[in-house]
């Protein structure tokens, strides 16, 4: 591993209220300062409008409201029916209204964190492990990469997305109840150049699935601490952008000198104690911690069926392994 030491009905007049107070759909993510402050979501920090979901209007704007809503009219044949304000279907939405009240989106969350993380760089978080919920981990599903070979249990992508709402809601319950326990990874070596091998660990899909949920909570804090000159297993950065660096550097810049290093068998010899260590400057949030731990101590099931626990290193090929070996790296 080579890693960088880095959204008129006819013939009456209808008055249709504005969408938002600025006439068109509103859309807004309002984080509590008091949340943030603590450095923990909490639970509706964010307030989030879409097209039905409206600011409560206050009593003089209401009353303008109700003084210039016309009457429609509206025949049928039979009968005349009269009916003041707005269209049925405005009327309808305030009612579901309720379904969009202020709750917080997996993305604002991690936004908040990562602005908490870079204002205050040396700040601890609590309450990680309360945000892999079902919104968390069924955008994590997708994150997934469908083609991945399978784990232990031989469960694909596309077989565990088969009444995926129910697997989900099953696993949140378990993480709640503190009952998840990783699965065995499975070992496949791959070659490298030289006639080498590297050894990957391929986790099941559930585990996969917490791992990212993890993952991104862990980059929503470290990127505000990895060095800009680190690109390696990096959000928004990867070979073809570093690549440009270096030739910009090498053209541009005046260098004298350039060093390729290799940290041999890096994946397999972290040690968990320091790693864990190292998480915990950032992270004041045991179950996560020992979230983390399962997957560091889960078994490895070899290709010839042997079953092995070591007792350093996290398996190159796990999901969450890339952000976990530069927290150690930095």
């Amino acid at each position: 591993m080579v890693n960088d030491i880095e959204v008129s009905i006819k013939g009456s007049r209808v008055r249709r209220e504005p969408e938002s107070p600025s006439g068109s759909t509103k859309t807004a993510a309002c984080l509590q300062r008091s949340e943030l402050e603590h450095g923990r979501p909490g639970p509706s920090p964010c307030c989030l409008w879409t097209g039905a979901c409206h600011d409560q209007p206050n009593e003089e704007v209401a009353g303008r409201d109700r003084e210039s809503d016309p009457l429609i009219v509206v025949g049928d044949g039979n009968a005349v029916h009269e009916a003041k304000g707005r269209a049925e279907g405005q009327r309808q939405q305030r009612t579901d209204a309720a379904a969009c009240r202020p709750r917080q989106s997996v993305s604002s969350s991690l936004l908040a964190i990562g602005q908490k993380a870079e204002a205050e760089s040396g700040y601890r978080f609590e309450d990680l492990y309360g945000m892999i919920n079902e919104e968390m981990l069924i955008e994590c599903f997708h994150l997934l990469k469908r083609r991945a070979a399978p784990g232990v249990d031989g469960v694909t992508v596309s077989e565990y997305e088969k009444g995926l709402k129910g697997r989900i809601e099953e696993l949140v319950q378990r993480l709640k109840d503190k009952r998840y326990r990783a699965q065995l990874v499975r070992r496949r070596y791959i070659e490298k150049t030289g006639g080498k091998l590297r050894p990957l660990g391929i986790p099941a899909v559930e585990d996969k699935l917490v791992q990212m949920a993890a993952k991104r909570v862990l980059e929503a804090i470290d990127e505000a601490d990895f060095m800009e000159s680190s690109n390696g297993y990096r959000p928004g950065r990867g070979p073809r952008q570093t690549t440009q660096k270096l030739q910009d550097r090498l053209f541009r810049g005046r260098v004298h000198w350039m060093v390729e290093a290799d940290i041999e068998g890096f994946f397999e010899h972290i040690d968990h104690g320091w790693l864990q260590r190292m998480l915990a400057q950032r992270v004041n949030d045991g179950a996560f911690l020992r979230l983390v731990g399962k997957w560091l101590k889960a078994g490895v099931l070899e290709e010839t069926g042997a079953v092995l626990h070591p007792e350093t290193g996290t398996p190159q090929g796990g999901v969450v392994s890339p952000v976990l070996a530069n927290s150690y790296l930095h």
